[in-house]
This record gives structure tokens, sequence and C-alpha cells, in this order.
């Protein structure tokens, strides 16, 4: 989907923002649904794993129908929507076996105390506190990839298709080919990974993802900012970053990490439903920045009044961070946090991530002489500044759980 005929209407949709008891309204309406998911008791259980709830009845149904599928892919979008959206509602069993770890002390996970529960496959028991302090306070570099499979649980995602079924996502030519082409360019074009002698091979690996996930959510197929969330996973689980290990997990891991990224996707996307942001006429996103800007004008004031003297909306300010996950000209240690909590925090870490980084860097924020160059800090050198000011304690820029949006 190209956002250009979108983006030049913003200022229509801006206008219509002004109208402020609709606005609370529909604020309010978000705001009770954040509550509500805070507020369940197994969190994780529900938010994480939810694909475990599949009993064997409907395992059995499943492959039925994997079985009997057509070739075609157009019949895989009711099967989609009807299992993964409709799991991400339901909660998973627990475990009697819990994993040692007293939710008294919420301390932070050690290395070994990650291995421990990636080796026992036990994230349902594993203390919601301690789970979440962990991923703040920075996972072991050299288990991201690892903890993030986990977390996203694509084996189990895996195990749901057919073998070779990435394979077959990835090799289909579908109607967004041509502008998943144009945008490779247009992705994190400065960084090595996309540059020099890796361009071919890592723009190879982008379209890869891209258009597998284009055949898979034929709904959605492409937009514009999905190429950076997908472009910033494939930088952090890049097999040159992590060398040789004896990790199993890690074994042949040069072939397969282009697939456990799409996994991870699909596991933002559809388990998580971060896809709604991208259909036609975003509503969804229009919702989440109406939350946002009661969330300014609660936490802080002053800035929300500096963006309204320069004549600003909240939705031409923050639109664009919220299609591209937050992740466009974000340094990478600071996109790697991001993408660790909303891996089971989903778009709550949004929120929390932005009115943080607006706290912290109000000064610079209040510098800014003229509305082009507002939106130009917000957009460029928001995340960035925040970096610099923080990179020697980066979990000041994500709250902690009791730290809540409402």
């Amino acid at each position: 989907m190209n956002l250009i005929p979108f983006l030049s209407g913003c200022l229509t949709r801006s206008d219509n923002l002004k109208d402020k008891e609709k606005t609370q309204q529909q604020a309010d309406k978000y705001k009770g649904r954040i509550k509500k998911e805070l507020l369940e008791k197994s969190f994780l259980s529900s938010r994480v794993n939810n694909l475990n709830t599949t009993d064997s009845h409907s395992s059995k149904n499943f492959k039925k129908i994997l079985t009997s599928q057509p070739e075609s892919l157009n019949s895989l979008e009711d099967y989609h929507s009807s299992k993964l959206l409709k799991s991400t509602d339901e909660s998973a069993d627990g475990d009697e076996n819990e994993t040692s770890f007293s939710d008294e002390n919420p301390g932070i996970m050690t290395y070994n105390d990650w291995l421990k529960v990636l080796r026992n496959n036990d994230i349902e028991n594993t203390p919601n506190t301690q789970m979440e302090n962990s991923l703040r306070n920075g996972i072991p570099e050299s288990l991201r990839p690892q903890i993030w499979a986990f977390l996203a649980n694509t084996q189990k995602l895996k195990g749901n298709y057919s073998k070779g079924y990435f394979h077959k996502l990835k090799s289909t030519p579908n109607q967004y080919d041509d502008q998943i082409k144009r945008d490779l360019g247009r992705t994190f074009g400065d960084h090595f990974f996309f540059n020099g002698q890796n361009e071919q091979k890592g723009q190879q690996a982008l379209y890869q993802v891209l258009r597998a996930y284009a055949n898979f959510d034929e709904e959605v197929g492409y937009t514009q900012g999905m190429n950076f969330i997908a472009g910033t996973i494939l930088i952090i689980l890049d097999p040159n970053n992590y060398g040789m290990s004896e990790n199993s997990f890690f074994k042949d891991y040069d072939e397969k990490y282009i697939e456990e990224t799409f996994w991870i996707f699909v596991h933002i996307f559809y388990v998580k439903n971060y896809r709604v942001i991208y259909k036609k006429e975003f509503p969804k996103l229009t919702e989440m920045i109406n939350y946002l800007d009661a969330q300014i004008q609660e936490k802080t004031p002053e800035i929300a009044d500096f963006i309204k003297e320069k004549h600003l909306e909240t939705f031409l300010c923050f639109h664009q961070m919220f299609l591209s996950l937050l992740l466009v000209h974000t340094p990478i240690p600071i996109s790697k946090r991001i993408l660790d909590l909303f891996l089971i925090e989903g778009e709550r870490t949004l929120f929390k991530t932005l009115i943080k980084a607006l706290g912290i860097c109000s000064k610079e924020i209040f510098r800014q002489t003229t509305a082009e160059g507002l939106i130009s800090f917000l957009h460029k050198r928001l995340m960035q500044t925040c970096y610099q000011k923080r990179k020697d304690n980066l979990e000041a820029l994500f709250p902690s759980p009791e730290s809540s949006t409402d």
C-alpha cells in the first residue's frame, strides 16, 4: 500500500481530531482496553504462549485443513483470522512444575537462568515480574535470537503449517512485489547489513520476509513501514553477530535466520495483532494517536501545550513512528529493547516508551522554533537523543511494569 495519498490527507484527518469530545471518548475506550489487559491474571500465559491453547480435537481438525488445502494461497486468510487472532483471547493451562524463581524477589535473570527457562520451555511458569524486569534490563546478547524465538513461540507457529510453507510463501509472486522492491533501497541504507558487499544479501533477505508476509496476510499485504520492522529484526538476528556457538539453536543458523525473522514478524502482526494498524483508512492508527494525545496531555502537559503552540496535531507528529514500531532513526540498542518488550507486552510498550522519551528530551523539544523543526526532531532525532542521554542506563527509557499507561 502506498502511503502518499494517505499522508496527503493527514491535514483533513487532523481537522477531524479537533472534535475534542470524540477524541477523549475514543481515548477513554482505548484506555479501558489497556487496563483490562493489565489486570489479566495470567498475562504471559494468555498473551505470550497463546498458541498452546489448541486442544487435541482442534489440532486434528487443523491438520486436516492443512492436508486438504488447495494450492492457492487465497484460502488461508479465513484460517489465519480464526485461529491466530482468536487464540490471543484464550488462556493456556498451568503446569504444576514451576521454574524455581521467586515472584517476591523480582531480580534480574542471569545467563544461566535464561538457559534454564529456554531448556525447559516453561515461559508460562516463569514469574511475570521476573521476566518483565529481565527484559527491561537487557537480556544476554548471545541468547537474543533464541529468546525472541521463544517469546514469539516460533516452533509452535511453524508446527501449525505444512513443511516448506515459508518457502512457498516467499517464492509466490504477488501484487506487492514491485512496491517491496522499490522500498528495499530505502530501508536502512546506511547500515552495513544493507549496503556495500552485504547489500544484495541483506535486501534479498528483506524481500523474502516481506513477500512471504504479503502472501500470508492477503488482507493487509504490504505497507510502507513494515520494511523497517522486518529490516530491524534481520539486522539484530544477523548470524554475523553471534559467531560460533555450541548451542543447538544456532545449528544451521545461517540458513534458518530469515525464516525465524518471518515467524517473529508473524507473531508481532498476527498474534499481537499489530496488523490492524495498517488496515484501510487506518482506524486503529487514529485510535492509538488519540490515546497517545490523551497520555501526553496527562503525563507531559507542557509538551502538549508546546505542540499546540506550533499549530500541530499529535497525529502529524507521531503517526510515522507507530507505522514503523518506533524503529526508524532509532539506535539498535534501543530497538532491541523495544522488540524485547513488544514480544510480550504488545503496543503498551510503544506508549510507555514514547512518553518516557518525551520527558527525557523535553529540553531539546522546547528548543525547536518552528513546526517543521519540531516534526523533524520527533521523527528523526527523538530516539537518538534519548540514546545519547541514557546510553549508560537504557533502563530509564523503559518504565517498570508498575508504570502503566493509565
